[in-house]
């Protein structure tokens, strides 16, 4: 079973996928890369297509993929002008990330978008491509660059990184870190009682976002861009002890509520 590899070319996700030690491309990523109909594939030779069984975000899947030859061929019949750039960012970053040490997993964050915590190494490779297209898609939405993406993908694997496991482990990563001082220094946890609770012992989540965002940039004095995102917020938000959901239909509150201003 072939490992994903994930790369990032101009905000796009590009995954490898490791054949007895040779790099095929998911021939998915590449079309939309280079402007192609994935039927542009069929008029390949048979040796440089095929089908790879590997780790995706749906689980273990078949997926379509090309060797280097036909990742070449694609390339020289695409008329978008980011093709001959394509093909030299290939050639020259992600061919000598993977060769360099013979096979991707003693190649340390060499091919990974920009320079990522250890402990984004230790996540599967399903989930560090899950990590890439989530910041793939976020920065798009957000208009960001491509250093956004670098940004969101460390963000997304710490935040994969963690996530609790069955021995207990606590969060560790910056972004974790961050949203526990939050809590700690403006929050308290309120009483959890059957029922509705009072609205003055909750507080919905989009105001508790906000009122972080104005604590990273006024008490933290952090740029925007180096704040969490809204779900990265969440995420680690409702695995601090004692916090809960107490939402009403449509909406989302916690039992946390303001305790201090700065």
């Amino acid at each position: 079973m072939g490992s994903v590899i994930p790369f990032d070319f101009d905000g796009s996700a590009v995954r490898v996928v490791m054949r007895e030690d040779e790099p095929w491309f998911i021939s998915r990523d590449v079309c939309n890369v280079l402007g192609l109909d994935r039927t542009a594939t069929r008029r390949l030779e048979e040796d440089e297509k095929g089908v790879q069984e590997a780790h995706t975000l749906g689980g273990v899947q078949q997926v379509s993929v090309l060797s280097e030859s036909g990742l070449y061929a694609l390339i020289f019949t695409s008329r978008k002008p980011e093709a001959r750039r394509f093909r030299k960012w290939v050639t020259s970053e992600v061919l000598p990330a993977i060769r360099k040490h013979g096979r991707y997993e003693s190649c340390g964050t060499t091919g990974l978008p920009g320079d990522v915590p250890d402990f984004s190494l230790r996540l599967k490779p399903a989930l560090r491509a899950q990590a890439m297209h989530t910041a793939v898609q976020t920065a798009r939405l957000d208009g960001g660059s491509e250093q956004d993406v670098k940004r969101l993908y460390a963000e997304f694997c710490g935040l994969f990184a963690a996530r609790p496991q069955k021995t207990g482990a606590a969060l560790s990563d910056p972004a974790a870190d961050l949203v526990r001082d939050f809590v700690k220094e403006n929050l308290e946890v309120t009483d959890v009682s059957e029922g509705s609770m009072p609205r003055h012992l909750k507080t919905q989540a989009k105001d508790l976002y906000e009122l972080f965002r104005n604590w990273c940039r006024d008490v933290r004095n952090l740029e925007r861009s180096e704040i969490p995102t809204q779900n990265a917020f969440g995420l680690v938000l409702k695995r601090q002890p004692g916090v809960v959901k107490v939402s009403p239909i449509n909406r989302t509150f916690y039992n946390l509520v303001k305790i201090c201003t700065w």
